[in-house]
Protein backbone atom coordinates (compact mmCIF):
# COMPACT_ATOMS: atom_id res chain seq x y z
CA UNK A 1 0.00 0.00 0.00
CA UNK A 2 2.87 2.31 1.04
CA UNK A 3 4.25 1.57 -2.41
CA UNK A 4 1.24 2.33 -4.17
CA UNK A 5 1.38 5.75 -2.45
CA UNK A 6 4.96 6.25 -2.96
CA UNK A 7 4.62 5.48 -6.86
CA UNK A 8 1.05 7.84 -6.85
CA UNK A 9 3.03 10.79 -5.17
CA UNK A 10 6.00 9.99 -7.50
CA UNK A 11 3.96 10.60 -10.86
CA UNK A 12 2.12 13.32 -8.77
CA UNK A 13 4.99 15.61 -8.56
CA UNK A 14 6.31 14.63 -11.67
CA UNK A 15 3.79 15.61 -13.48
CA UNK A 16 3.33 19.07 -11.13
CA UNK A 17 7.10 20.34 -12.32
CA UNK A 18 6.45 19.26 -15.78
CA UNK A 19 3.34 21.55 -15.95
CA UNK A 20 5.40 24.24 -13.76
CA UNK A 21 8.03 23.86 -16.27
CA UNK A 22 6.38 23.99 -19.77
CA UNK A 23 4.90 27.19 -18.75
CA UNK A 24 7.82 28.55 -17.15
CA UNK A 25 8.92 27.52 -20.76
CA UNK A 26 6.62 29.46 -22.66
CA UNK A 27 6.59 32.55 -20.96
CA UNK A 28 10.01 32.25 -21.09
CA UNK A 29 9.96 32.19 -25.18
CA UNK A 30 6.93 34.55 -25.34
CA UNK A 31 8.87 37.43 -23.27
CA UNK A 32 12.32 36.69 -25.62
CA UNK A 33 10.75 36.75 -28.82
CA UNK A 34 8.55 39.73 -27.55
CA UNK A 35 11.65 42.01 -27.04
CA UNK A 36 13.20 40.57 -30.04
CA UNK A 37 10.21 42.16 -31.89
CA UNK A 38 10.28 45.68 -30.19
CA UNK A 39 14.35 46.04 -30.46
CA UNK A 40 13.68 45.26 -33.86
CA UNK A 41 11.15 47.94 -34.65
CA UNK A 42 13.37 50.12 -32.71
CA UNK A 43 16.67 49.37 -34.81
CA UNK A 44 14.22 50.26 -38.10
CA UNK A 45 12.53 53.61 -36.42
CA UNK A 46 16.34 54.37 -35.18
CA UNK A 47 16.71 56.96 -38.46
CA UNK A 48 13.44 58.93 -37.35
CA UNK A 49 11.83 61.16 -34.58
CA UNK A 50 8.44 59.96 -35.19
CA UNK A 51 7.05 62.40 -32.46
CA UNK A 52 3.57 63.24 -32.45
CA UNK A 53 2.39 67.12 -30.99
CA UNK A 54 2.01 65.65 -27.59
CA UNK A 55 5.20 63.62 -27.67
CA UNK A 56 7.12 66.75 -28.91
CA UNK A 57 5.90 68.72 -25.57
CA UNK A 58 6.52 65.38 -23.26
CA UNK A 59 10.03 65.54 -24.39
CA UNK A 60 9.90 69.70 -24.41
CA UNK A 61 8.86 69.33 -20.23
CA UNK A 62 11.25 66.59 -20.05
CA UNK A 63 14.38 68.75 -21.05
CA UNK A 64 13.18 72.35 -18.81
CA UNK A 65 12.78 69.49 -15.73
CA UNK A 66 16.10 67.77 -16.08
CA UNK A 67 18.22 71.04 -16.91
CA UNK A 68 16.67 72.48 -13.34
CA UNK A 69 15.21 75.31 -15.65
CA UNK A 70 11.14 74.90 -15.02
CA UNK A 71 10.09 76.98 -18.03
CA UNK A 72 8.44 74.52 -19.45
CA UNK A 73 4.49 72.87 -18.31
CA UNK A 74 1.50 72.26 -20.68
CA UNK A 75 -1.59 72.71 -17.43
CA UNK A 76 -3.42 69.60 -18.33
CA UNK A 77 -0.38 67.31 -18.06
CA UNK A 78 1.35 66.14 -14.64
CA UNK A 79 4.62 67.24 -14.05
CA UNK A 80 5.06 63.38 -13.40
CA UNK A 81 5.79 63.24 -16.83
CA UNK A 82 8.64 65.03 -16.63
CA UNK A 83 10.16 63.38 -13.85
CA UNK A 84 9.83 59.80 -15.29
CA UNK A 85 10.90 60.75 -19.23
CA UNK A 86 14.55 60.20 -20.27
CA UNK A 87 15.09 63.61 -21.82
CA UNK A 88 16.45 61.84 -25.10
CA UNK A 89 14.27 60.49 -27.86
CA UNK A 90 16.19 57.63 -28.75
CA UNK A 91 16.73 56.76 -24.85
CA UNK A 92 13.01 57.48 -24.08
CA UNK A 93 11.96 55.02 -26.63
CA UNK A 94 14.28 52.17 -25.09
CA UNK A 95 12.92 53.30 -21.33
CA UNK A 96 9.36 52.43 -22.99
CA UNK A 97 9.80 49.15 -24.45
CA UNK A 98 10.97 48.25 -21.15
CA UNK A 99 7.64 49.86 -19.87
CA UNK A 100 5.92 47.28 -22.15
CA UNK A 101 7.98 44.41 -21.61
CA UNK A 102 7.27 45.14 -17.92
CA UNK A 103 3.63 45.96 -18.11
CA UNK A 104 2.83 42.05 -20.01
CA UNK A 105 4.13 40.75 -17.51
CA UNK A 106 2.41 42.29 -14.64
CA UNK A 107 -0.57 42.34 -16.91
CA UNK A 108 0.06 38.18 -17.26
CA UNK A 109 -0.25 37.73 -12.96
CA UNK A 110 -2.88 40.22 -13.03
CA UNK A 111 -5.16 37.74 -15.23
CA UNK A 112 -3.44 34.64 -13.61
CA UNK A 113 -3.44 35.72 -9.55
CA UNK A 114 -6.39 38.09 -9.45
CA UNK A 115 -8.73 37.68 -12.17
CA UNK A 116 -8.07 33.66 -11.30
CA UNK A 117 -8.17 33.16 -15.37
CA UNK A 118 -6.69 29.78 -15.84
CA UNK A 119 -5.96 30.75 -19.85
CA UNK A 120 -3.67 33.81 -18.48
CA UNK A 121 -0.76 32.79 -21.52
CA UNK A 122 -3.33 32.82 -24.05
CA UNK A 123 -4.38 36.97 -22.28
CA UNK A 124 -0.84 37.37 -22.65
CA UNK A 125 -0.17 36.26 -25.81
CA UNK A 126 -3.42 38.45 -27.13
CA UNK A 127 -1.99 41.48 -24.66
CA UNK A 128 1.47 41.57 -26.06
CA UNK A 129 1.88 40.99 -29.77
CA UNK A 130 -0.67 43.51 -30.89
CA UNK A 131 1.24 45.18 -33.80
CA UNK A 132 -0.49 48.33 -33.10
CA UNK A 133 1.72 48.75 -29.66
CA UNK A 134 4.35 47.39 -30.70
CA UNK A 135 4.91 49.78 -33.47
CA UNK A 136 3.84 52.67 -31.06
CA UNK A 137 6.71 52.17 -28.62
CA UNK A 138 9.07 54.58 -31.12
CA UNK A 139 7.07 57.10 -30.09
CA UNK A 140 7.10 58.82 -27.33
CA UNK A 141 3.41 58.80 -24.80
CA UNK A 142 2.58 59.07 -21.35
CA UNK A 143 0.10 55.85 -21.90
CA UNK A 144 2.73 52.88 -21.28
CA UNK A 145 3.86 54.49 -18.45
CA UNK A 146 0.45 54.82 -16.97
CA UNK A 147 -0.49 51.32 -17.72
CA UNK A 148 2.47 50.05 -15.81
CA UNK A 149 1.90 52.06 -12.72
CA UNK A 150 -1.84 50.77 -13.32
CA UNK A 151 -0.48 46.98 -14.05
CA UNK A 152 1.77 47.02 -10.74
CA UNK A 153 -1.28 49.13 -8.40
CA UNK A 154 -3.37 46.05 -9.60
CA UNK A 155 -1.06 43.19 -8.34
CA UNK A 156 0.77 44.79 -5.23
CA UNK A 157 -0.11 43.84 -1.98
CA UNK A 158 0.47 46.60 0.01
CA UNK A 159 -2.39 49.09 0.08
CA UNK A 160 -0.47 51.97 0.71
CA UNK A 161 1.88 51.40 -2.36
CA UNK A 162 -1.26 50.22 -4.56
CA UNK A 163 -2.79 53.67 -3.52
CA UNK A 164 0.34 55.56 -4.40
CA UNK A 165 0.42 53.71 -7.85
CA UNK A 166 -3.00 53.98 -9.28
CA UNK A 167 -2.54 57.94 -8.74
CA UNK A 168 0.64 58.16 -10.38
CA UNK A 169 -1.40 56.18 -13.19
CA UNK A 170 -3.93 57.93 -13.22
CA UNK A 171 -1.89 61.54 -12.40
CA UNK A 172 -0.34 60.38 -16.02
CA UNK A 173 -3.13 59.77 -18.08
CA UNK A 174 -6.57 60.30 -16.23
CA UNK A 175 -8.63 58.78 -18.60
CA UNK A 176 -7.43 55.23 -17.10
CA UNK A 177 -10.06 56.50 -14.59
CA UNK A 178 -12.36 53.73 -16.55
CA UNK A 179 -10.14 50.92 -15.26
CA UNK A 180 -8.98 52.12 -11.75
CA UNK A 181 -12.88 52.75 -10.47
CA UNK A 182 -14.01 49.16 -11.13
CA UNK A 183 -10.99 47.94 -9.56
CA UNK A 184 -11.44 50.08 -6.74
CA UNK A 185 -15.27 49.51 -6.24
CA UNK A 186 -15.35 45.43 -6.96
CA UNK A 187 -12.15 44.11 -6.00
CA UNK A 188 -10.18 46.17 -3.77
CA UNK A 189 -11.26 44.78 -0.58
CA UNK A 190 -8.91 47.36 1.49
CA UNK A 191 -11.81 50.17 1.27
CA UNK A 192 -9.22 52.89 2.87
CA UNK A 193 -7.15 52.68 -0.61
CA UNK A 194 -10.38 54.51 -2.52
CA UNK A 195 -9.11 57.56 -0.08
CA UNK A 196 -6.09 57.23 -0.16
CA UNK A 197 -6.00 57.46 -4.15
CA UNK A 198 -8.01 60.53 -3.99
CA UNK A 199 -6.23 62.31 -1.30
CA UNK A 200 -2.74 61.31 -3.06
CA UNK A 201 -3.95 62.44 -6.68
CA UNK A 202 -4.80 65.91 -5.41
CA UNK A 203 -1.72 66.01 -2.90
CA UNK A 204 1.04 64.86 -5.44
CA UNK A 205 -0.24 67.32 -8.10
CA UNK A 206 -0.51 70.17 -6.52
CA UNK A 207 3.19 69.80 -4.57
CA UNK A 208 4.83 69.30 -7.80
CA UNK A 209 3.19 72.37 -9.33
CA UNK A 210 4.35 74.37 -6.60
CA UNK A 211 7.13 72.96 -5.71
CA UNK A 212 9.27 73.12 -9.53
CA UNK A 213 6.99 75.48 -11.44
CA UNK A 214 5.77 77.75 -8.36
CA UNK A 215 2.25 77.70 -9.48
CA UNK A 216 -1.53 76.40 -8.36
CA UNK A 217 -2.28 73.80 -10.69
CA UNK A 218 -4.69 70.54 -10.14
CA UNK A 219 -3.78 68.57 -13.74
CA UNK A 220 -6.52 66.14 -14.23
CA UNK A 221 -9.28 68.50 -13.66
CA UNK A 222 -7.90 70.46 -16.75
CA UNK A 223 -7.21 67.33 -18.86
CA UNK A 224 -11.02 66.32 -18.12
CA UNK A 225 -12.19 69.92 -18.79
CA UNK A 226 -10.00 70.27 -22.45
CA UNK A 227 -11.31 66.77 -23.46
CA UNK A 228 -14.75 66.20 -22.29
CA UNK A 229 -16.08 70.24 -22.07
CA UNK A 230 -14.30 71.80 -24.68
CA UNK A 231 -14.16 69.33 -27.44
CA UNK A 232 -17.97 68.87 -27.23
CA UNK A 233 -19.42 65.46 -29.10
CA UNK A 234 -20.93 67.44 -31.34
CA UNK A 235 -17.64 69.26 -32.64
CA UNK A 236 -16.31 68.08 -35.36
CA UNK A 237 -12.29 67.64 -34.72
CA UNK A 238 -10.06 66.95 -37.05
CA UNK A 239 -9.67 63.61 -36.30
CA UNK A 240 -13.50 63.72 -37.08
CA UNK A 241 -16.59 62.34 -35.01
CA UNK A 242 -14.24 59.41 -32.66
CA UNK A 243 -17.31 57.23 -32.45
CA UNK A 244 -16.83 56.78 -36.55
CA UNK A 245 -13.09 56.13 -35.91
CA UNK A 246 -14.45 53.39 -33.66
CA UNK A 247 -16.91 51.57 -36.04
CA UNK A 248 -14.32 51.42 -38.36
CA UNK A 249 -11.78 50.00 -36.06
CA UNK A 250 -14.28 47.56 -34.97
CA UNK A 251 -12.39 44.40 -36.07
CA UNK A 252 -9.82 44.81 -34.38
CA UNK A 253 -12.85 44.65 -31.15
CA UNK A 254 -14.33 41.83 -32.81
CA UNK A 255 -12.49 39.42 -29.99
CA UNK A 256 -13.78 41.18 -27.33
CA UNK A 257 -17.32 41.14 -28.14
CA UNK A 258 -17.33 37.83 -29.28
CA UNK A 259 -15.31 36.62 -25.99
CA UNK A 260 -17.72 38.33 -23.06
CA UNK A 261 -20.49 35.66 -24.24
CA UNK A 262 -17.60 32.81 -22.57
CA UNK A 263 -16.18 34.45 -19.79
CA UNK A 264 -16.64 32.55 -16.54
CA UNK A 265 -15.32 34.65 -13.31
CA UNK A 266 -16.47 34.45 -9.78
CA UNK A 267 -19.24 37.54 -9.11
CA UNK A 268 -16.77 40.19 -8.64
CA UNK A 269 -14.11 39.80 -10.98
CA UNK A 270 -16.75 39.67 -14.00
CA UNK A 271 -17.84 42.87 -12.38
CA UNK A 272 -14.90 44.13 -12.72
CA UNK A 273 -14.89 43.08 -16.42
CA UNK A 274 -18.29 44.38 -17.51
CA UNK A 275 -18.05 47.60 -15.93
CA UNK A 276 -15.04 48.19 -17.29
CA UNK A 277 -16.24 47.13 -20.73
CA UNK A 278 -18.69 49.82 -20.41
CA UNK A 279 -16.98 52.30 -19.15
CA UNK A 280 -14.21 52.21 -22.15
CA UNK A 281 -17.21 51.33 -24.57
CA UNK A 282 -18.83 54.97 -23.45
CA UNK A 283 -15.25 56.41 -23.87
CA UNK A 284 -14.55 55.15 -27.37
CA UNK A 285 -17.67 57.33 -28.26
CA UNK A 286 -15.99 60.97 -27.00
CA UNK A 287 -14.57 63.19 -29.80
CA UNK A 288 -11.02 61.84 -28.98
CA UNK A 289 -8.19 62.68 -32.14
CA UNK A 290 -6.06 59.67 -31.57
CA UNK A 291 -6.92 55.84 -31.72
CA UNK A 292 -3.68 54.69 -29.23
CA UNK A 293 -6.28 56.69 -26.50
CA UNK A 294 -8.90 54.18 -27.12
CA UNK A 295 -6.85 51.26 -28.27
CA UNK A 296 -4.32 50.70 -25.32
CA UNK A 297 -7.72 50.62 -23.08
CA UNK A 298 -9.73 47.90 -25.57
CA UNK A 299 -6.66 45.89 -25.70
CA UNK A 300 -6.70 44.37 -21.86
CA UNK A 301 -10.18 43.29 -21.78
CA UNK A 302 -10.28 42.03 -25.66
CA UNK A 303 -6.78 39.74 -24.64
CA UNK A 304 -8.75 38.71 -21.23
CA UNK A 305 -12.07 37.46 -23.04
CA UNK A 306 -10.39 36.58 -26.09
CA UNK A 307 -8.82 33.99 -23.63
CA UNK A 308 -11.90 32.78 -22.67
CA UNK A 309 -12.78 32.24 -26.18
CA UNK A 310 -10.15 30.62 -27.31
CA UNK A 311 -10.44 28.02 -24.90
CA UNK A 312 -14.35 27.34 -25.86
CA UNK A 313 -12.98 26.58 -29.00
CA UNK A 314 -10.42 24.10 -28.16
CA UNK A 315 -7.99 23.16 -31.64
CA UNK A 316 -9.54 26.50 -33.71
CA UNK A 317 -8.59 28.17 -30.50
CA UNK A 318 -5.21 27.21 -30.99
CA UNK A 319 -4.81 27.90 -34.78
CA UNK A 320 -6.68 31.25 -34.35
CA UNK A 321 -3.87 31.82 -31.64
CA UNK A 322 -1.00 30.95 -34.06
CA UNK A 323 -2.40 32.48 -37.34
CA UNK A 324 -2.83 35.90 -34.36
CA UNK A 325 0.78 35.65 -33.51
CA UNK A 326 2.07 35.01 -37.34
CA UNK A 327 -0.04 37.95 -38.61
CA UNK A 328 1.14 40.35 -35.74
CA UNK A 329 4.76 39.31 -36.24
CA UNK A 330 4.41 39.97 -39.95
CA UNK A 331 3.19 42.81 -39.85
CA UNK A 332 6.26 44.29 -37.36
CA UNK A 333 8.60 42.34 -39.18
CA UNK A 334 8.63 43.67 -42.64
CA UNK A 335 6.81 47.00 -42.18
CA UNK A 336 8.90 49.17 -44.24
CA UNK A 337 9.46 52.49 -42.63
CA UNK A 338 8.59 55.41 -45.70
CA UNK A 339 11.87 57.66 -46.26
CA UNK A 340 9.78 60.96 -46.48
CA UNK A 341 9.29 59.69 -42.71
CA UNK A 342 12.70 61.33 -42.04
CA UNK A 343 11.82 64.76 -42.96
CA UNK A 344 8.65 64.80 -41.21
CA UNK A 345 7.93 67.05 -37.85
CA UNK A 346 4.89 67.29 -35.72
CA UNK A 347 4.54 71.11 -35.84
CA UNK A 348 1.90 72.99 -36.60
CA UNK A 349 2.58 72.83 -40.75
CA UNK A 350 2.23 69.36 -40.33
CA UNK A 351 -0.81 66.52 -41.66
CA UNK A 352 -2.55 66.62 -37.75
CA UNK A 353 -4.16 63.04 -39.08
CA UNK A 354 -0.01 61.66 -39.12
CA UNK A 355 0.91 63.27 -35.97
CA UNK A 356 -1.53 61.51 -34.24
CA UNK A 357 -1.89 58.10 -35.69
CA UNK A 358 1.76 57.13 -36.11
CA UNK A 359 1.45 53.47 -35.91
CA UNK A 360 -1.76 53.21 -38.20
CA UNK A 361 -0.01 55.39 -40.43
CA UNK A 362 2.99 52.89 -40.74
CA UNK A 363 0.68 50.26 -41.21
CA UNK A 364 -1.06 51.95 -44.63
CA UNK A 365 1.64 53.77 -45.78
CA UNK A 366 4.87 50.90 -44.80
CA UNK A 367 3.51 48.53 -47.09
CA UNK A 368 2.84 50.71 -50.08
CA UNK A 369 7.11 51.48 -50.91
Amino acid sequence: MRKKEQINLKDCLNKYFHIVFTKFQATNIIFSFLTFLLFLNFLKALPYELLTFDGLRYLQMAKSFWSFKFDYILPYRSPLVSILLIPDVRLARVEIIFLYIASCYLFYLFVKERLKVKEAIFSLILFSFCWWNILFTSEIATEYFSIFLLLLGFVINNYLFRSVFLSFSFLLRPDFVVFILPFLIFLEKEKKVFFLFLISSFLIDFFLFLIFYKSINISFLNFFFENFFKKTPWKISPGSFYWVRFLQTLPYYFLLLLGTFCVKMRKNEKRFFISSLILVCLLGFLPFTNDRIFFLKILPLASISGAFLLKKLKGYGCLILFLFIFINTFIVAFIQYPPWLKEMKCCSSSPFEFCSNIATSLFFEGFSR
